[in-house]
């Protein structure tokens, strides 16, 4: 891995060496790559800056036209509602017949002063543009005196305001909350989707006022058309009023008072905002002006940039498709040596005649990467054959040597005696066994053929020393198909006996398993515990934590038990656990917990290709 590393640090540090190449003096590149790039940075450049900055302009324009624009119709209609209401004060409140007709008994004295007011009302009513109605109401008699602005459209619904405003000043009479009315300032009054501005002075106990359409008022912005602006009116909160579209929409007139604001309306409509505080009212009107006016009105300064850009890029293209050949060289010249090299032909090298300082650089590069490919396909070859070795000799060394010596004494002197004969066969017989479940070639096995082997195990060491070792294996039989790997107890249990075992001493080993669900998931949990003198704190600590000791491999007895560990971790994931500990009155207890995999026998196959041979022990 290391040579990896290297070999490919070396070829990153050659590919940067190429790069910096690329402007070399003697370079074919260079003039080409540093005019084009720069002239083509350039350009971008002045086109973001062009384009900010005239966007700028052009928006500090439209908002400077436009506010004006609005200041100019806010004093107008500011004027115009101002002269009606002193019309009103002048002319009507302090008018003999309104104060006359507060007091009138008769139909006839009620009749004769009504028809003096109207026609008082319908002096100054034409003088008014932008008033749709004056009105008078007399509190004591409840008489709704109201004079319409003929001028306007039918449309306007001047008929349906004036019903309006009679209908609230009639209402609050009966409910006695005629002082409550807004009698400060316009306020707004509405019919589905008609809005009205309404206006209401007092003089004892007559009421007069005006109305106005918002349609009727918003005319004077039709210069705005061109623009597709939008013209509403929003409250202190933002809210839109008289204007469907926008109704549930909150907007911000304050943000846009002094300086020009953006709205964005959908993901792809985008306004520039203006907004003015009107005189008369608690109401802003605000204009929404479409993003894409400003940009049409700029499409002809967008319009040559971008043909200077197409220019610029149909120069680029041209010099480049002069340069073609001379770039193309090096593809020319490596598609043959590569093609040798897919077909595993690492001895080809690459000859050019050309003269150009960069095929030279590439030619170079190229040819010192075969030989080093070269050579570490040697250092890998050599290493794999070194690793085979050395898991040779890890699987010689799984034998115990000793193990092995002893049943061979064991058997040596038992054929001594004839009488003995019998069970020397099986001790040999079990023996075959152990080797040849110990040197299987195998990765996986199922939990009931590694416990069959680990009682052949726990069989042979009975013959070997009667009458001392007891043994007891619990698994329960939906555990028995899980996937392990092999030796998985069988090392513990070799570890017991080689720690605990003496002659003529009982020892005992129990063998626990069980198959359970844990957060939906199926798990196998195996317990491993002995009768010896179980382990000390010092190596509770160490095994417990051995992965992170790897020194531990150098002691004979934890060789096994980090193999355990760490061939638990590799085949059965994170969240396979084994952790050791004391049973109470008795040994060393070693507790395994791992996901459940079932087994698959007819996945098996040795090393060599061959079907596993699966003897069960007698």
């Amino acid at each position: 891995m290391e040579k990896i590393i290297r070999f490919m640090r070396k070829q990153m540090e050659r590919l940067i060496k190429l790069i910096t190449n690329l402007f070399h003096p003697k370079s074919i590149k260079r003039m080409f790559a540093l005019s084009f790039s720069l002239l083509a940075a350039l350009f971008i450049f002045l086109f973001l800056v062009s384009t900010l900055y005239f966007s700028a302009i052009m928006r500090n324009q439209v908002y400077d036209s436009m506010k004006e624009t609005m200041q100019l119709y806010n004093d107008q209609i500011s004027q115009d509602f101002t002269e009606a209401l002193t019309y009103l004060s002048e002319n009507c409140i302090q008018n003999a017949d309104i104060s006359s007709l507060n007091i009138a008994q008769t139909p006839n004295e009620i009749y004769l002063h009504t028809t003096r007011i109207n026609k008082t009302l319908s002096v100054g009513n034409y003088s008014f543009s932008n008033i749709g109605g004056l009105f008078v109401y007399s509190q004591p008699q409840d008489i709704f005196i109201r004079q319409i602005n003929d001028s306007w459209d039918n449309s306007q619904n001047n008929l349906k305001c004036a019903q309006l405003v009679k209908d609230m000043l009639q209402d609050s009479n009966q409910k006695g909350v005629l002082d409550q009315l807004n009698l400060s300032k316009w306020f707004l009054l509405s019919d589905e989707d008609d809005y009205f501005l309404v206006r209401i002075i007092k003089n004892r106990n007559t009421y007069a006022g005006a109305w106005a359409n918002l349609q009727r008022i918003s005319a004077a912005f039709k210069y705005f058309e061109a623009m597709d602006a939008l013209m509403v009116y929003v409250d202190n909160d933002g809210i839109c009023v008289g204007n469907p579209d926008f109704e549930k929409i909150l907007l911000d007139p304050q943000g846009s008072l002094d300086k020009p604001s953006y709205f964005r309306s959908g993901l792809f409509q985008k306004y520039l905002t203006v907004s003015n505080k009107l005189d008369y009212c608690d109401y802003y009107i605000m204009a929404l002006i479409p993003t894409a006016y400003i940009l049409k009105e700029l499409a002809p300064l967008y319009g040559l940039m971008i043909f200077i850009l197409i220019w610029l890029l149909l120069f680029g293209l041209t010099i480049i498709s002069v340069m073609n050949h001379f770039l193309n060289a090096p593809s020319r010249i490596l598609m043959p040596v590569i093609a040798s090299l897919r077909s595993g032909q690492f001895e080809a090298k690459i000859e050019t005649d050309y003269e150009f300082q960069e095929i030279q650089n590439i030619t170079g590069t190229f040819n010192d990467m075969i030989s080093e490919i070269q050579e570490l396909r040697i250092h890998i070859y050599e290493e794999q054959l070194a690793k085979k070795e050395l898991e040779l000799q890890y699987l010689k060394t799984q034998i115990a040597p000793h193990f092995l010596i002893n049943c061979l004494n064991t058997i040596f002197f038992l054929s001594q005696d004839k009488a003995n004969l019998e069970i020397t066969h099986r001790i040999v017989q079990a023996l075959s066994e152990h080797l040849r479940y110990a040197l299987a070639a195998r990765t996986n096995v199922s939990l009931e053929e590694e416990i069959n082997y680990v009682k052949n195990y726990l069989i042979l060491t009975q013959l070997r020393f009667p009458n001392t070792l007891n043994y007891d294996i619990c698994v329960e039989e939906p555990a028995m198909d899980a996937q392990v790997f092999p030796l998985l107890l069988l090392m513990l249990t070799e570890n017991s006996i080689k720690a605990n075992l003496v002659m003529g001493e009982n020892f005992s080993i129990l063998i626990k398993g069980y198959h359970y669900n844990k957060d939906g998931k199926e798990r196998i949990h195996l317990t491993h515990i002995d009768s010896g003198s179980g382990f000390d704190s010092d190596s509770l600590q160490l095994y417990n934590h051995i992965i992170e000791h790897p020194e531990a491999r150098k002691n004979g007895y934890s060789i096994g038990i980090y193999n355990t560990v760490m061939r638990l971790s590799l085949t059965m994931g994170d969240s396979a656990e084994i952790w050791f500990s004391n049973e109470t009155d008795q040994g060393a207890r070693i507790d395994i917990d791992f996901p459940y995999i079932q087994y698959r026998p007819e996945e098996e196959s040795d090393t060599s290709g061959a079907e596993t041979e699966k003897t069960k022990p007698e």
